[in-house]
Formats: structure tokens, C-alpha cells, sequence
């Protein structure tokens, strides 16, 4: 408000305001005598320093617009493989939870990501897949417990572990 009561200015008008003080000699007097120069090259100073600040921000949002792109295209990349291992894995999908996220974010791999957040899942269909591939590889085994749980019902068989072992 002191700013634009001195300049003449609309206080919300931050162009105008600027302006005003850039053609302000009286600005720039004081910082131009102890510098020794005029009040010309005190201004032209200052506007090469604003575009410097300026020219300087706008390279650091590029180069951080540019990383977080790679970091995302890693992320893809390592979500392709991923699906290789976990089919039903979705990317998008698993984006929207926050835990997977945070795991991401914080320099985990989207495989291990996905493994933490869904390790219950994926343990107890590991179990599931173990018990039917030694299933389909010992059918004898249901056999001999069968043949086992008859022998308990049925008194007339042995009751002895010596037994056992001849009837086995």
C-alpha cells in the first residue's frame, strides 16, 4: 500500500507497481553512489540481475520437470516387468494407493513396492500354488492318508507305530 500511495499505482497491480519503481531514480541513487556508478548502470545492473533470478528459476523447473519425467518412465519401465512376474499387477491402479506411492517416492523398486503392499496376497497364493503342485506330484500321498484315516475309524487295525510300519 506505502508503494502504491508513493507511485500512483494499483496496489494488487504487481506490473505496474514494478514499473514504477524501476523508473524511480531516487530508487537507486544511494546503491549507485556507493557503488560508484550512475544511476543508468545502477538500473541496468539491477535488470540484468532480475532476468539472471528469473532466467535461473525457470532452468531449475525445467531440469525438475525433466527429472521427474525419467524418474516416471523408470517407473513404467519397471511396471512392464513387474507385470511379467504378477500379471494382475496395474500400475495405475496401484498409483492410486498411497502406501505404494510413498515406497515409490522414497527410491523402492515398483516390484518391491507392490510386494510389500500386497505380501499377504502373494504369500498365501504362493501356499496355494505349493500345495497343489506337491498335490499333483504325490497323488500317492492322498492315498496313504486316506488309507491311514480308515485305519484310525477302524479298530480291527493296528493301533502300534510298529505296526504301522509293516502295514505300510
Amino acid at each position: 500500500q506505502l508503494l502504491s500511495g508513493r507511485y500512483g499505482v494499483d496496489a494488487s497491480d504487481m506490473d505496474a507497481l514494478s514499473r514504477a519503481v524501476e523508473e524511480d531514480d531516487a530508487y537507486y541513487e544511494a546503491e549507485a553512489e556507493r557503488r560508484g556508478l550512475t544511476v543508468e548502470q545502477m538500473k541496468e545492473m539491477k535488470k540484468l540481475e532480475r532476468e539472471n533470478d528469473a532466467f535461473r528459476r525457470a532452468q531449475e523447473e525445467r531440469e525438475r520437470v525433466e527429472h521427474a519425467n525419467q524418474v516416471y518412465a523408470g517407473w513404467l519401465r519397471e511396471a512392464e516387468e513387474a507385470k511379467q512376474i504378477y500379471p494382475s499387477f496395474d500400475f495405475e491402479a496401484e498409483s492410486r494407493n498411497k502406501t505404494f506411492t510413498d515406497l515409490l517416492q522414497s527410491g523402492v523398486a515398483v516390484r518391491t513396492a507392490y510386494e510389500v503392499v500386497h505380501k499377504d496376497d502373494i504369500l498365501g497364493g504362493a501356499m496355494q500354488y505349493a500345495a497343489q503342485k506337491a498335490a499333483e506330484k504325490t497323488p500317492y500321498l492322498d492315498g496313504i492318508i486316506w488309507f491311514m484315516t480308515e485305519c484310525i475309524r477302524n479298530s480291527g487295525f493296528p493301533m502300534d507305530h510298529r505296526l504301522w510300519a509293516e502295514v505300510l
